[in-house]
């Protein structure tokens, strides 16, 4: 079959397995990456989001609420398109080689509201971090 194909199909399937390997699919609207010094969050979607992370069983214990307005978080939002560097030291409970839950949201415009925003489809993945990882760079 690959006689068949001409170069540029050839060259077109190679760089579409690049693309599709190097970048997360659009339907992941936040992705993390373990490194070896923190956590790293990235924002595929047009919306600003916001996280809070925690050691995962501490998550399921913890009493938290949603920070509900971007004045009052913002350090806590990623921009569309960008990323946010979360050091592990600054994970609640976190521990070398913790699993950390990581919960994401949107927040939407809503008069009703009584502060005029609401959280807007709160989600969560899970991101294991490393046994050893370099602390302080």
């Amino acid at each position: 079959m690959l006689k068949t194909l001409s170069p540029y199909a050839i060259a077109f399937l190679l760089i579409a397995a690049v693309v599709h390997y190097a970048y997360p699919p659009l339907s992941a609207q936040l992705t993390a990456e373990a490194r070896p010094s923190k956590l790293t969050l990235f924002n595929n979607t047009p919306h600003t989001l916001w996280y809070a992370a925690f050691e995962q069983s501490t998550a399921r214990n913890v009493g938290w609420k949603p920070c509900d307005h971007p004045d009052l978080c913002p350090s806590e939002g990623i921009e569309p398109g960008r990323s946010r560097d979360i050091p592990y030291t600054h994970i609640y409970h976190w521990y070398p080689g913790a699993r950390v839950t990581v919960f994401w949201w949107r927040l939407a415009i809503d008069s009703t509201a009584e502060n005029g925003y609401r959280v807007d489809g709160m989600e969560h993945l899970i991101v294991a971090t490393p046994q050893k990882p370099l602390l302080g760079s």
